[in-house]
């Protein structure tokens, strides 16, 4: 059982995420300061600095919030009941996750939000690959390690952020290149880049959901062939 001092961290932590990324995406990460992301979840500047480093890490935090993902810290406590029994229940899992990314439009809005904030902001994905290495270094990596094998489990993960990666990709084209991304050959290659990069996020449509989901199924088919009893 968790205590109620652990508790009560995990919400405050929880709440300066919130309150990062709820600010970055009404006013521009730049705008932001930790100063105001203290101010708007109720604790002073020193509480901020006992959690976060900087205003980097805690925006991406807040973003990983409100994909569902709870942020897990090393030492946290886990329940090894709610994890996957079988390597096929994780990949099961994995794939319900990332489509329901796209099928519940909450999550699919952040998803565009945030790559746009990253483009902006090359800065932050550092901090996005810091939460994948902490996951590695947690008690739920090590339980289905110890189930599964823990380079099975490292590929596979790498392999399911992958799809998640190339399935924004595929969505957001050019929205999701970096602005300082050098164009492939020639002036004109540089002047679409351009032209891209003020061009609004793209909505997407009910036919582009169909055409993601049928992308994430034909992804996991050849990760389910690809790890069968490896």
């Amino acid at each position: 059982m968790t205590s109620l001092r652990a508790q009560k961290k995990r919400a405050t932590a929880q709440g300066l995420a919130d309150a990062a990324y709820a600010l970055a995406t009404l006013h521009g990460f730049e705008s932001v300061t930790t100063d105001d992301i203290a101010s708007n979840a109720g604790v002073s500047r020193r509480t901020f600095a006992n959690y976060y480093a900087n205003k980097h890490a805690a925006v991406v935090d807040g973003f990983i919030q409100h994909l569902g993902i709870p942020i897990v810290r090393r030492d946290d406590p886990v329940d090894p009941g709610a994890l996957p029994e079988t390597f096929d229940e994780l990949v099961d899992s994995a794939q319900s996750f990332i489509s329901g990314v796209f099928t519940e439009g909450s999550r699919s809005g952040h998803m565009q939000k945030f790559a746009k904030m990253v483009k902006e902001n090359p800065g932050l994905e550092p901090y996005i690959h810091a939460v994948f290495l902490e996951f590695q270094n947690s008690q739920s990596h090590r339980i289905l390690s110890e189930r599964f094998g823990s380079v099975k489990v490292s590929l596979f993960i790498g392999a399911a952020i992958g799809t998640l990666g190339a399935t924004l990709r595929l969505v957001l084209g050019p929205h999701a290149i970096h602005r300082d991304t050098p164009p492939l050959r020639g002036m004109a290659a540089a002047q679409g880049q351009s032209e891209s990069q003020s061009a609004p996020t793209p909505l997407l449509t009910p036919e582009d959901i169909t055409k993601i989901l049928a992308h994430i199924d034909h992804a996991f088919t050849y990760l389910r062939h690809g790890f069968a009893d490896q």
